[in-house]
């Protein structure tokens, strides 16, 4: 018996059907939560213009609440939602953890499924979407939760191939082994401290102070 060929046989056949498993494991219940209609605007930060979209956003949807996952300081979001746009602040939720695309999906899982949410907005750039839809399609789909994206404009570079494959990678090893694979990857408590106490910085659009009932 030619033991490369068999082993090599037995690998494609296992491929081919991990990867039927996989498909079936997020578009069921992907395709089932694409027919809700958006709860919630979900932000993935990456620059302050994808802010002011989702605050323009956000009043054609006054009912809907606001989560951005490692965008702008407190103080810039404050100036942009509340100063900028009228946007009641107490709708906002701020989670600093994520420091990369994968960590803005996963961070906020716990989040979106505490509240029951099927389908967000998702405001990114045109250039981030690629990646972002996989991302999304792996990590939230495979939790029952759908994406409809909204983007800004000229912003960011179309990002490679490689990138997108890489972190394709990762959302597959997250979808099958869960929270451990990513629990190294947030920022530590620490950073997210600093980041909750910042009361006034410096935005693309001015410098900004959080009121000190906030």
């Amino acid at each position: 018996m030619n033991w490369a060929k068999w082993i090599s046989k037995k690998l494609k056949y296992g491929l081919i059907i991990g990867s039927v498993f996989l498909i079936a494991l997020v578009w069921l219940p992907w395709w089932e939560a694409s027919q809700q209609i958006p709860s919630s605007i979900v932000v993935l930060g990456g620059g302050i213009r994808r802010e002011i979209l989702a605050a323009q956003l956000a009043q054609s949807y006054p009912n809907l609440p606001i989560i951005v996952s490692s965008g702008s300081s407190l103080p810039c979001l404050y100036r942009v939602f509340v100063e900028e746009n009228k946007v009641d602040w107490r709708r906002l939720k701020v989670d600093f953890r994520a420091t990369d695309t994968l960590t803005n999906f996963t961070a906020l899982v716990p989040y979106l499924q505490s509240n029951q949410t099927r389908k967000v907005f998702m405001v990114t750039s045109k250039g981030n979407l690629p990646r972002a839809f996989v991302l999304a399609w792996l990590i939230w789909g495979s939790r029952g939760i759908a994406m409809e994206p909204v983007l800004v404009g000229g912003v960011g570079n179309h990002e490679s191939w490689l990138k997108t494959f890489a972190d394709t990678a990762r959302a597959i090893v997250w979808v099958v082994l869960g929270e451990k694979t990513v629990a190294n990857l947030y920022n530590s408590d620490v950073e997210v401290k600093y980041q909750t106490s910042l009361r006034q910085s410096e935005c693309e659009i001015g410098s900004a102070i959080l009121p000190n009932n906030i």
